[in-house]
């Protein structure tokens, strides 16, 4: 059995193209003319704080209007900074070196391994097969948001969800199918917006659990560390995951009562996760790969 077909996305219509490009051309010069303004008006800071000010706004109009591409702005920060003779090379480019940005590109590598071998396939199907999940459109929303909440705890909230949501829409669209081959209902745009929408925010509450979950929480922990205060890894949890349990109950409340699927039951799509699932077949030796190195990763940290 094959995934169903995923919908085409949404064309950008006329006028949102006009906009951004409006939006582009504008925030092109605005940039350097917030740069040259706060670079040379008088306000009383030192020499450094006003040319910091003023890198900071360019960055900002820029990031905001989308002038350049985003890492290219990124990049731009720094170089000014040395042009400025705000801080040498070395201070200047050192943050893009920092022990917590390693961690992230290490937690991206362990999803991508996860993703090229199908092995967030495997996991998130074997949740939604857990007999009853897929049955209502309720507990479909739980089985979506459980694998993503699980993987967010480990790896980054923007790995998790581009790694789920693939899934979460092939998933949602094959409901759909079946409701329609059905006759019984169509499953409502509202409602398959809303789970995905739920996916997003699951990851963003799965950071919550660990220490690397999200960078904020490392981030926190350094500067906690630095004024003397040290939080164990397992103090962490024992402190977060009660609270990202508690928003997880509310989230999925919430979206139940926002966007209700107007069916009582998915039709045939439990049928269509176990084809999926036999569709896989055995473990492969990249997933065996993949789970090892995410086991060792989350048993080191």
């Amino acid at each position: 059995m094959t995934s169903a077909p995923l919908p085409p996305l949404p064309a950008v219509s006329a006028v949102e193209s006009r906009l951004d490009l409006i939006r582009r051309a504008i925030a092109l010069p605005l940039g350097p003319l917030a740069f040259a303004g706060l670079l040379y008006s008088p306000r009383g800071l030192t020499v450094e704080s006003s040319r910091l000010l003023a890198v900071c706004a360019w960055v900002l109009v820029w990031w905001i209007g989308e002038a350049i591409p985003l890492w290219a702005t990124a990049l731009l920060a720094p170089v000014l900074c040395i042009a400025l003779h705000i801080a040498p090379p070395k201070e200047a480019f050192a943050p893009f070196a920092d022990p917590i940005l390693f961690l992230f590109i290490g937690s991206f590598l362990l999803v991508q391994a996860m993703t090229v071998s199908r092995l967030d396939r495997r996991f998130a199907l074997s949740v939604l097969a857990i007999p009853g999940i897929g049955a209502t459109p309720w507990r479909l929303m739980l089985g979506l948001g459980l694998p993503t909440l699980a993987v967010s705890m480990w790896v980054s909230d923007s790995a998790t969800t581009a790694m789920m949501l693939p899934i979460a829409l092939g998933v949602l669209t094959s409901a759909g199918a079946s409701l329609a081959r059905s006759g019984s209902a169509v499953l409502p745009q509202g409602f398959i917006a809303g789970s995905l929408l739920l996916v997003a925010y699951s990851s963003l509450i799965g950071g919550i659990g660990t220490p690397v979950g999200t960078p904020p929480n490392l981030i926190g922990m350094r500067i906690l560390k630095e004024a003397g205060i040290v939080i164990p890894f397992f103090t962490w949890m024992q402190l977060a995951i009660p609270i990202m349990l508690t928003l997880f109950a509310c989230l999925l409340v919430l979206f139940r009562w926002l966007h209700p699927a107007g069916v009582p039951r998915l039709g045939e799509l439990p049928r269509f996760i176990a084809g999926e699932r036999a569709e896989l077949g055995g473990w492969t030796r990249g997933q065996v790969y993949a789970a090892g190195a995410f086991v060792v990763a989350v048993a080191l940290w």
